[in-house]
């Protein structure tokens, strides 16, 4: 089964004791015809908050994108 490829950024901070930690990342993964936005977002959540330290708290999404990959031509 093929899909389509996107490319995301999503940044997490995160309390950590009395700080904060926060953790950008991007990536590209390809999604089967028939995955929701929101089935994507949460996926990309989980994968950004294996990032964070150890110990750290409920995480807060400060920025997240996703849009094709492919620029021009067809899509």
């Amino acid at each position: 089964m093929s899909g389509s490829s996107y490319h995301y950024v999503m940044t997490l901070q995160a309390p950590v004791g009395s700080a904060a930690a926060v953790h950008t990342q991007s990536g590209t993964l390809t999604v089967p015809a028939g995955t929701t936005r929101a089935q994507v977002y949460t996926h990309v959540v989980e994968v950004v908050r294996r990032e964070l330290p150890d110990g750290a708290g409920e995480p807060t999404v400060l920025f997240w994108s996703l849009e094709p990959n492919l620029l021009g031509g067809d899509r």
